[in-house]
């Protein structure tokens, strides 16, 4: 029988096989075993998921690691239906980044890499306790260094240590806090156990604790202003690194900080209003960048920022409909800005250029490229039929009973947002015709991850229950938690 252990397991075991392959086995093989690993590791996941209850809001399919990161206090992994579904993103994604980065250069060594990113990625989603927790949100550093450094732009370098340094200086907060939590309370940092220990501390000291713990989640977030990361970083990383980032790790700390608001209750009633602002100003300011920018990797950056901003300010409702609101805009994001990761590759690779200015007139030259990017772009916006809509009204709901004055500053933001994808749109279907498309390129990988994703783009929007099924019992027991506290 298999379990979340065995899925943890099973991409250091596929790393290991392809470190191992012998330096005469070409790139593109390389690329194909990577692609069938990832895939397996998604099937036992999916094989591992059906044996979940959804009508348990508690965490289920615990087992324990049989050491301890804590002393006297032994790990465990496990889901719940806050996770769930950002294991089977997680388990969505990675397919898709090892499919666009076939023919790679030094295959061996990048995919090993992103095999172990897997791992860790999927054991923050998985981990039961702080301290695991912890643990495997710092190793997510490790193989991103060496996949943004090894295998980024021309910048690469300064780059990879730039997002090191903030990250890290961030996850320091994060790692003191919990150091006092641990001492101050004296017992296990378990997720479903903390707020007990917890109900004990003053408001204010909870609301001291919250912020220190969620300031390695603000930095990955972004949050304003802790982003100037994002930008650099996501117009230095290869294609299939940037839909992991966007499409994970900034998700990461979203979960993050819904988990953090579980174990400080009453300090997140301190400071969700001030997250609720400092989300509304992100998604205004994102958005507004995105309108401005003419290369594309800069628009998805700062769509992203915009995006994640509404899902910080459905966060700080604190209500089951805003969280709820906060899962379908994650899972939307998951999907859709990995699926424009994928077309930006694709058009680098025809084009020479991300620019605006250099790549025009696809629905001439390119009819397929062409729809692909009206689907991502109008799936991004929201559009009715298409994955980012549910959350998005689900959000103006949740926002509009919680913190009315917020409002405005997210239509604006949709509305900005809107207006940078029908010009992207425009430019790229109708605009002038650039450089003259390459022929001979192997994009056979990214065509059927872009159709993969674009199906989920568009099946998401119809069926939001696919994303709930599993959270519908555990965001009615998180917001009793959290709008319990005052």
């Amino acid at each position: 029988m298999t379990t979340w252990l065995t899925v943890l397991v099973a991409p250091w075991l596929a790393a290991l096989g392809i470190v191992a392959l012998p330096t005469s086995v070409s790139p593109q093989v390389v690329g194909r075993l990577a692609v069938a690993s990832a895939a397996g590791v998604a099937a036992l996941g999916l094989w591992t998921a059906s044996r979940f209850d959804p009508s348990m809001s508690g965490l289920q399919q615990v087992v324990g690691l049989g050491w301890s990161i804590q002393p006297g206090h032994p790990s465990a992994v496990g889901v719940d239906g806050w996770s769930l579904p950002m294991v089977l993103l997680a388990l969505l994604v990675f397919p898709v980044a090892h499919a666009v980065e076939a023919g790679i250069e030094r295959a061996r060594d990048f995919h090993a890499a992103l095999l172990v990113l897997e791992s860790v990625v999927l054991a923050v989603f998985l981990a039961a306790d702080w301290a695991l927790f912890y643990a495997a949100w710092e190793l997510t550093l490790v193989p991103l260094f060496l996949l943004v450094g090894r295998w980024g732009g021309p910048e690469r370098g300064k780059t990879s240590l730039m997002f090191l340094q903030v990250t890290m200086a961030g996850s320091i907060w994060t790692l003191l806090a919990l150091l006092w939590l641990t001492r101050g309370l004296g017992g296990a940092l378990r997720m479903d156990r903390l707020a007990a220990l917890t109900a004990t501390l003053p408001p204010a000291t909870q609301a001291l604790a919250l912020v220190g713990v969620s300031m390695g989640f603000f930095v990955k977030l972004p949050m304003l202003p802790l982003h100037g990361w994002l930008r650099p970083t996501y117009t230095s990383v290869r294609p299939g690194v940037g839909l992991v980032l966007s499409g994970l790790l900034v998700k990461m700390a979203a979960y993050g900080l819904l988990r953090a608001f579980l174990a400080l209750p009453a300090g997140a009633a301190w400071v969700a209003p001030g997250l609720g602002v400092a989300g509304a100003l992100g998604a205004v300011h994102g958005a507004l960048l995105a309108w401005r920018a003419i290369d594309l990797r800069t628009m998805i950056a700062c769509l992203s920022l915009s995006h994640m901003g509404v899902v910080l300010v459905a966060l700080s409702t604190r209500s089951e409909l805003g969280l709820t609101a906060a899962l379908l805009a994650m899972i939307a994001h998951g999907v859709v800005s990995p699926m424009l990761f994928v077309l930006v590759g694709m058009v680098e690779r025809s084009f020479g250029s991300s620019s605006l200015s250099d790549v025009g007139a696809l629905a001439r030259r390119r009819p397929a490229l062409a729809l692909a990017w009206a689907l991502a772009l109008a799936a991004s916006i929201g559009l009715p039929g298409l994955a980012g809509f549910p959350g998005e009204v689900h959000g103006l709901v949740a926002v509009w009973q919680a913190a009315p004055w917020l409002v405005p500053m997210l239509l604006a933001s949709m509305f900005l947002g809107t207006a940078a994808s029908i010009r992207a749109v425009d430019r790229l279907l109708w605009g002038r015709v650039g450089p003259p498309a390459q022929s001979g390129l192997q994009d056979g990988g990214a065509a059927l991850s872009a159709a993969w994703l674009g199906g989920w783009a568009v099946g998401l929007g119809w069926w939001p229950s696919v994303v709930l099924w599993p959270a519908t019992a555990t965001l009615a027991a998180l917001s009793l938690v959290l709008g319990g506290a005052r």
